[in-house]
């Protein structure tokens, strides 16, 4: 972190660069949903310095766990009198171990398991605070063998032993920030490399195992890095991830730093930067921008630099702000929590107009998400671009777009701008989005348009080593094995051999795809009639011998067929490049859907009302010309059912409100019922496909609107329930 001399904050004096000034432009950014990166989604950003509460209670589970955080960082620091660290003697160490400790055990277990960069400079207690003698003892100020210093890591090693924290998950950060004569290092060179060494020689000792963070120097710098890298490979002490403060620049410094490691005969050694984005940079939009920036470059881990209230007020590093006794969320926090939404695997985007992106597909929950922001630099019409949409992704020849603007400040949730159905061409989606304020950052995820096809029951299961009609041809390269046990019909068809293909037609509207899952099995292209190719990995740490792989999502009634290419390639944990293939499910039935009005409090199916909402009748463009209403804030209705997935259909007009909708307790989502023109009866709202079973959506009239709504009513018309 960075902060001024009379701040308590383990962080460097830093220059930031100056702040760019927006342009109202126009760009259009690109994303490709058939072409995956091969990595997924890995949160490379989701961490904070200084981020909890001084116990690591704070934030609460509700606030924290949505933004599923990778990494932290902490030392502990407290600045109050009696709590200076190991160099003011056991009694002012005790607090800060404590407080790292408590923290460390939060989030380094389920349900986080995060990794913990345990700042020791702030546990020793040289942490740049105002108020601290001057000068501090530092270590090594004793001589040459360090002993004082020696003491304080055996002393901690066996604390962490004792906690449970001598972990891969913790990892020792020897010091934040050094320079010499600096603001955390008020020493020469000579005894910080004295103080270095003495540190990687001790804790490996100790612990073996070990993982060493370092240099942490502040503001990206090659030739100093450079200096701290002789000094250490000189000595044997280099860390074991290479790790600075604040890059200008993260994707060009990330090459720079591997290909200068690499000539040091450090090839693959991992970078982080667990100190990124300056005071100045803390707005959704360069937020954003650093997290996309942070996965293109493939950074291990990094974390979100403290500015102010440090060091343990539990605000994320400003992502919540305090108002009397409640937390309130930025749009910085909706950036991150769209981070954390995106799952599933990263794909090839390609930026423009200074706008950077972060896009994934994830076909098993049915949708793409795409993170969009700038450093400050772009207002305009941003076109967002998306090829090779798949054919689970769409719905009757349509994908549904929820664009929500992430703004600057105090937000509630994200601001729903559209959430509206798409027209492709072809397999391209095109969006619109009126780039308003220049920090500003906008999420946008795609999920099979309602209305459209939904998948039916009535499944029909065929082996892969079934013969006759109906069953898979295979082209040369092909093996077959029988008696397996944990596979459907015990069998199992399998190549290893790049461009053997397996292809299975049938009429239906869905099929899934069944493989094995293992240490030695390898990638696979899978098309749908001739589409593009979607990439499968099937490496599994463990074996799963019938492992739902690949699925086609709806397609329109007909015939089908769906080609398995084997690629001769695999990932770096595989022993093999094998695919082996166990079955398809596919389904022909006609789904079975039932439409419930919102008049109906009875049955299976059923909507109940609190207080505050009234009925119309008479309303000829309503299914059964009812719709159920409400104007108040905080009203809330709700609707039960028994299925697999729900659409929810509402009134849309000039005088309609905003509604926040949740499914099954769940996140909410924000949906603005006002359109220029009335639209009766509009799906607004769709569950995607859910697990058989209750459900229960609760709908809360806001008591907000669009500027440009003439009212706050939220109508009801009605819901389709599919079996």
């Amino acid at each position: 972190m960075a902060a001024v001399a009379t701040a308590a904050l383990a962080v460097g004096i830093v220059v930031a660069p100056a702040a760019p000034v927006a342009v109202a432009a126009e760009a259009t950014v690109t994303v490709d949903l058939a072409d995956s990166t091969g990595s997924p989604n890995e949160g490379i950003g989701r961490g904070f310095l200084y981020g909890l509460s001084r116990d690591g209670s704070g934030p609460s589970d509700d606030l924290l766990l949505p933004l599923r955080p990778t990494s932290f960082r902490s030392g502990g620091e407290i600045d109050e009198v009696g709590t200076r660290g190991w160099a003011f003697g056991q009694a002012q160490f005790e607090p800060r171990y404590a407080a790292m400790r408590d923290q460390a055990l939060r989030v380094t277990n389920p349900p986080y398991d995060a990794t913990f960069d345990m700042i020791l400079s702030d546990l020793w207690g040289s942490d740049g605070s105002g108020t601290r003698p001057n000068p501090i003892p530092e270590p090594c100020d004793d001589g040459p063998t360090c002993a004082e210093w020696v003491a304080f890591l055996t002393e901690l090693v066996d604390r962490l032993d004792q906690d449970g924290l001598l972990k891969d998950s913790v990892r020792f950060d020897i010091w934040n920030e050094p320079a010499e004569n600096s603001y955390f290092w008020p020493r020469s060179q000579a005894q910080y490399h004295q103080m270095w060494n003495a540190a990687v020689r001790t804790l490996r000792d100790l612990y073996p195992d070990a993982v060493i963070v370092g240099p942490s120097i502040p503001n990206y710098h090659w030739p100093t890095l450079q200096s701290y890298l002789d000094q250490a490979k000189a000595a044997g002490t280099m860390p074991d991830i290479w790790n600075w403060h604040f890059s200008g620049e993260p994707l060009a410094d990330a090459a720079e730093a591997r290909a200068r490691l690499a000539d040091a005969g450090f090839a693959g050694m991992p970078i982080a930067m667990n100190e990124y984005l300056y005071s100045d940079q803390q707005f959704p939009g360069f937020s954003a921008w650093y997290l996309a920036q942070l996965q293109r470059a493939g950074y291990e881990s990094a974390s979100h630099a403290i500015w102010s209230d440090c060091c343990d007020q539990g605000l994320l590093d400003g992502l919540l702000v305090r108002s009397g006794g409640d937390l309130l969320t930025t749009g910085r926090y909706w950036v991150y929590k769209a981070s954390a939404d995106a799952t599933g695997e990263v794909v090839r985007s390609v930026p423009a107009g200074g706008v950077e992106v972060l896009a994934t597909r994830d076909q098993g929950a049915a949708r793409a998400s795409v993170l969009l922001g700038s450093r400050g630099t772009f207002t305009g019409t941003l076109t967002l671009r998306v090829e090779n949409v798949p054919a689970w992704l769409r719905g009757g020849g349509e994908v549904h777009a929820v664009v929500e603007r992430l703004a600057d400040g105090v937000q509630a949730a994200p601001a729903v701008v559209s959430s509206a159905p798409v027209t492709l061409s072809g397999s391209t989606a095109t969006i619109a989005i009126p780039w308003a304020a220049a920090k500003d950052a906008y999420s946008v995820r795609l999920s099979p348009q309602p209305g459209g096809p939904v998948t039916p029951p009535g499944d029909v299961t065929v082996d892969a080593n079934a013969t006759g009609p109906g069953a898979f041809t295979y082209s040369a390269g092909w093996g077959s094995t029988t008696g397996i046990a944990d596979m459907y019909a015990g069998t199992a068809r399998w190549s290893p051999t790049a461009g053997s293909t397996a292809s299975f037609t049938f009429t239906g509207t869905s099929v899934d795809l069944y493989t094995v899952r293992d240490t030695d099995q390898g990638r696979m292209n899978v098309t749908v009639d001739g589409g593009p190719p979607v990439l499968v990995d099937n490496y599994a740490a463990s074996r799963t011998g019938s492992a739902l792989r690949w699925s086609s999502g709806t397609l329109p009634a007909g015939t089908h067929t769906v080609t398995v290419t084997v690629t001769g390639t695999k990932s770096a944990e595989s022993s093999h490049t094998t695919v082996a293939l166990d079955k398809v499910v596919h389904r022909s039935a006609a789904p079975t859907v039932t439409t419930v009005d919102s008049s109906t409090t009875t049955g299976t199916h059923r909507f109940a009302y609190g207080a505050g909402w009234g009925t119309t009748t008479g309303v000829p463009d309503l299914y059964a010309g009812t719709a159920s209403w409400s104007s108040g804030a905080d009203r809330t209705a709700t609707f039960t059912f028994t299925g697999a997935r729900v659409d929810l259909y509402t009134v849309r007009d000039t005088d309609q409100g905003i509604a926040e909708i949740r499914l099954d307790g769940g996140p909410p989502v924000l949906v603005d019922g006002w359109r220029a023109s009335r639209q009766a009866g509009a799906v607004t709202w769709t569950s995607g496909p859910l697990a058989p079973g209750a459900h229960t959506v609760t709908v809360r009239s806001t008591g907000t609107r669009d500027p440009a709504s003439t009212g706050f009513t939220v109508a009801l018309d009605r819901a389709d329930v599919t079996a």
